[in-house]
Order: C-alpha cells, then sequence, then structure tokens
C-alpha cells in the first residue's frame, strides 16, 4: 500500500517523549542509593546542585536545567566524583526499570582487540537486529587507555569509531550516550578530530563536576 505524503512523516517522527515530575521521594531514594555505595561521601552545595539536576534528569523532569533528549558529556579532575555520579544514577534508573549499558574506554579497546567490529556494532545498533539493539550507553574514563587498536591487522581508533556511530544512534533511534572524562571539552577536537568535536553540542548536555579530588581530601 502506498503511502500519503503525511503518513510517511509520522512513520519517521519520534513519538514525543515521556515527561515526569520529580519529588522529594524520588530526591531521597538517590541519596540512600549514594549512601550505601559511598558511606562517606561528602559532598559541597555544588556536587549537590549537580545530584539534584541528575536526579530531575534522569526522571525525566524537564524542570531541571539539562535537555532530556541529550545525553551527558560529565568532565572534571581526577577523583572529583563522576564515576560515583553515574554509578548512583545507574541503580537509580535499575530501580526504575530502566537501564544503561556501561563500559570504560578500556574494555571496549580490549572488547575491539578480541572481537573486532561486532564490539562496535554491540554498542552501536541504530535498529534491533539478531544479536543487537539501540541502547543507551555510558563510556566511562574517556581518554584513558589506548584509542588505536589492532584486531588481526587491521587498527582502527576505536574511540573515533563508537562516538561517529554513536551520533547516527542518537538521531535515528533517539538513544543517549553519556560519558565521563578527565578531559576538557576543548581537548575533543584534538583528540578524537572535527567531526567528533562538532557534534558535541548537539548530542551531549557539557556538564563540569566541580571540585577537586576527593580522595586526597579524605
Amino acid at each position: 500500500m502506498k503511502l500519503n505524503f503525511e503518513d510517511f512523516l509520522r512513520s519517521i517522527t519520534p513519538p514525543p517523549p515521556e515527561r515526569y515530575t520529580c519529588t522529594e521521594e524520588h530526591i531521597s531514594r538517590m541519596k540512600r542509593i549514594r549512601e550505601v555505595l559511598c558511606p562517606r561521601y561528602k559532598g559541597d552545595e555544588a556536587d549537590e546542585k549537580l545530584y539534584i539536576n541528575g536526579v530531575k534528569y534522569f526522571t525525566l523532569d524537564p524542570s531541571g536545567e539539562w535537555d532530556l533528549d541529550k545525553g551527558i558529556f560529565l568532565y572534571g579532575v581526577f577523583g572529583v566524583g563522576k564515576t560515583l555520579f553515574f554509578k548512583v544514577f545507574r541503580h537509580y534508573l535499575n530501580a526504575h526499570g530502566r537501564g544503561i549499558s556501561t563500559i570504560t574506554a578500556d574494555e571496549l579497546a580490549a572488547e575491539y582487540a578480541l572481537n573486532g567490529f561486532t564490539a562496535i556494532m554491540k554498542y552501536s545498533a541504530v535498529k534491533e537486529m539478531e544479536n543487537f539493539k539501540p541502547c543507551e550507553l555510558l563510556i566511562d574514563d574517556l581518554g584513558q587507555g589506548a584509542n588505536n587498536v589492532q584486531h588481526f591487522g587491521s587498527r582502527t581508533d576505536v574511540m573515533i569509531e563508537i562516538l561517529q556511530r554513536r551520533y547516527r544512534v542518537f538521531t535515528d533511534a533517539y538513544k543517549r550516550t553519556f560519558i565521563s572524562t578527565n578531559l576538557q571539552p576543548s581537548e575533543i577536537k584534538e583528540l578524537y578530530g572535527e567531526y567528533i568535536s562538532s557534534r558535541m553540542q548537539e548530542m551531549f548536555n557539557v556538564v563540569l563536576f566541580p571540585g577537586d579530588d576527593k580522595r586526597k581530601i579524605r
């Protein structure tokens, strides 16, 4: 059956996103998870503002400061708490029946060295296939470890490859990407090229995790 133009537009238009209201119970749940994961956690006012925005964002409450349709590029110095932040909200999402696939940059490079492009496709499928489906993905510690990885004589810059493909996942499958890194946003162009750098603002809420290495403070 032939589609008319209006039906065609409806067929390629993403469904309207779900939106909810963040409550005190959501915030308390986040704090309980954080306390279990890090009993000695001591954050300041700036940290707490970041976590409150995180609760609103992952609850899909539009009253927060971050665009709900974009992922999060979270950067800051070593030890400031970026990994803990995402760990808290992975558990928070699991408690709500949602999840984020998670891998470190080192692990992704190791998977590629072992399995080749199967490792890339695992995290960059745009439509559901036999073994893969579109997913939301957290890449922890971007910038750490080797980028240029060899698999049976074929050498690939794994991070450039996955970030390019994640852009298509974002535009075509409406799935977000999350990144934690010690890199400054200004370093992305130098390390990963113009293509990745130019799409950062489109793909991500670029968020600074303020402060110094909390492991030293303790």
